[in-house]
């Protein structure tokens, strides 16, 4: 791949296969697991078309999901619910509300 775009186009087409393997009628965790691992591959060639270490992009994204969870954690707490007891809906609210605190 020459530039990002054509990467960005690869990453398409792997999360593309990864969802053919989930709906078929017969699902094959080998080959879901093999087409995961593609859009891994994937990823990490973008990232390094685009001067990023892989690594420490996902550490980031880790880093910021549990900020987010802990601060979803203290809202739950907040309105009297313990994240196990409380339902879909209310932590989508709440992961919806602390998203727009960020």
């Amino acid at each position: 791949w020459d530039d990002p775009t054509e990467v960005f186009a690869q990453v398409r087409s792997e999360v593309d296969e990864v969802h053919e393997e989930l709906v078929a009628a017969k699902r094959n965790t080998a080959k879901l697991a093999e087409e995961i691992g593609d859009v891994y591959f994937s990823l990490a060639q973008l990232c390094r078309h685009l001067d990023l270490d892989p690594e420490i992009v996902a550490l980031d994204a880790n880093r910021k999901f549990l900020r987010r969870f802990q601060r979803l954690e203290e809202l739950a707490k907040k309105n009297g619910k313990a994240v196990v007891d409380s339902s879909r809906e209310e932590l989508e609210s709440l992961w919806k509300a602390v998203k727009l605190e960020e």
